[in-house]
């Protein structure tokens, strides 16, 4: 299979015509390999226009009928920030209860997308989130709850002297002071590695450093904080809370399908450095998997299209933990100041499906593999399908339910 995913893309890139590669069909290849692994593909919606109540109602019958056209199994649907006011707030609720009812009755999944800037300086705004999350799920049960959570970091796209592999450039003399531990070629052991002792957790001391929500991989984090696993371990450590405070609030509330509500976060492939937290060191994202039920892996700032390999080492330690791991492709116009070359943005939709395919052919029987998702639902609406392949809307059954 890998070898007829690389002749397809060579075909497109070499301007095949419509007869004889088509994205219907090779959508219909992918579908069988999905379903054969009880994968699932998975939608990112960020537009928070479509909560506007005059238009609601058709947004939310376009997005299911695109994802009927599409073969979606998953909408991760990003959750703005919560209402100061409580009638608009109840309004929300009602509104992420019906698009989660209408959603189950087709047979798909609804996850919530959270994460805030806010969150790094105030955790009661995290609190704040997480009892609206728990809101919308208890009224909605059942049929209208949500499926899970996952919590999305931006900044830690930008931890690139994390990444696994990479030699420390600084003396093993500096790791207590600037927090960045040495590879143990060159510095000290672990049991002798101050890091270990675990020092009191910091937070960046510059936020306005960090990403605005409206660019949410843009602004560029400090040296010294990109030096520094303190940012890691405070992202560790509200994601702890976070899912800690969920689970509780699951597990006190009247229903017990609360308890149903599981927990994800969103962070790149290639957060492997080496990092101490809680008395054990161990690459970055195994930590992250220690702490939730799903993995949603992308690559930025690197290229979308070489997600599946990014991905090998995470992959393989979720698995053996028996987590969920999802595969993010990138297919907006990525935030300044990457290059768009990194994303699938003016690529067509036979690229795209020549790309899932490959990223099958890697993945699709590794443990833990539970689908790819495509970011976000805007670019993909707009990619340009340039073979006419006739798809209507009638032709697709749907996913199944019972899948993640």
């Amino acid at each position: 299979m890998r070898r007829l995913c690389g002749l397809l893309v060579i075909l497109h890139l070499a301007g095949v015509s419509g007869a004889d590669v088509t994205a219907s069909g090779l959508r219909a290849e992918n579908r069988a390999a999905f379903a054969l692994q009880q994968a699932r593909r998975v939608l990112v919606v960020r537009d928070l226009s479509m909560w506007r109540e005059t238009d609601f109602l058709r947004r939310v019958e376009e997005l299911l009928v695109f994802c009927r056209q599409k073969d979606v199994g998953v909408v991760l649907l990003a959750f703005p920030t919560p209402a100061a006011a409580s009638d608009l707030r109840l309004q929300r609720r009602s509104q992420w209860v019906l698009l989660s009812r209408r959603a189950h009755q087709q047979g798909l999944a609804v996850w919530a997308l959270a994460g805030d800037l806010s969150w790094s300086r105030d955790v009661g705004q995290a609190l704040r989130w997480a009892d609206e999350l728990l809101a919308i799920h208890r009224q909605g049960w059942p049929g209208g709850g949500l499926d899970g959570v996952v919590v999305e970091y931006p900044a830690l796209s930008q931890l690139t002297p994390l990444r696994g592999g990479e030699v420390a450039a600084t003396p093993a003399r500096a790791v207590d002071q600037t927090g960045t531990l040495a590879p143990d070629s060159v510095g000290p052991s672990p049991a002798l590695d101050p890091l270990l002792t675990e020092p009191p957790l910091l937070w960046p001391t510059r936020p306005e450093s960090l990403p605005s929500d409206d660019n949410r991989n843009g602004a560029l984090l400090s040296p010294a904080d990109l030096n520094s696993q303190l940012v890691v371990r405070s992202f560790l450590e509200q994601l702890s809370g976070f899912s800690s405070y969920l689970q509780n609030a699951a597990r006190l509330g009247s229903s017990r399908a609360l308890g149903n509500l599981r927990i994800g976060v969103a962070l790149p492939a290639w957060l492997r450095g080496q990092v101490s937290w809680q008395g054990q060191l161990k690459p970055a994202s195994d930590h992250f998997a220690d702490l939730c039920d799903l993995l949603l892996l992308h690559n930025l700032p690197a290229a979308t299209t070489e997600i599946a390999a990014a991905a090998d080492a995470t992959m393989q330690y979720a698995g053996q933990a028996g987590k969920l791991v999802v595969l993010r492709l990138e297919l907006g116009l990525p935030p300044r100041p990457v290059p768009a070359l990194i994303s699938l943005h003016r690529r067509d939709e036979v690229f795209l499906e020549s790309t899932i395919a490959q990223v099958l052919a890697r993945h699709a029987r590794t443990a833990g593999f539970a689908g790819i998702a495509l970011d976000d639902f805007l670019s993909y609406r707009n990619l340009p399908e340039l073979l006419d392949d006739g798809t209507s809307p009638s032709q697709f059954a749907g996913p199944k339910a019972g899948a993640w």
